[in-house]
């Protein structure tokens, strides 16, 4: 996605993600916060906390899918999933 190589992250920076996991009924998704902790350029990728005691790694790819600037954003991506 263009927009992911224009987006500069930085450590310490919030941003709005879609958090998803599966269950007997199936995929769920919901929007949450995410604070950026870590940032391998090499890699194009971030590592991110959520809810203050979880993190997971994301790709720059991922901007515009799963990574947002804003709530909105985020929540009507978790809704489309």
């Amino acid at each position: 996605m263009k927009n992911a190589l224009e987006r500069n992250f930085k450590e310490g920076q919030y941003v709005y993600v879609v958090h998803y996991w599966y269950t007997n009924n199936g995929m769920q998704a919901f929007k949450t916060w995410a604070k950026i902790f870590e940032i391998d350029e090499s890699k194009q990728v971030f590592s991110a906390f959520l809810y203050d005691d979880t993190y997971k790694v994301y790709s720059f790819k991922d901007y515009g899918r799963l990574i947002f600037d804003t709530s909105n954003e985020a929540e009507e991506a978790a809704e489309r999933l």
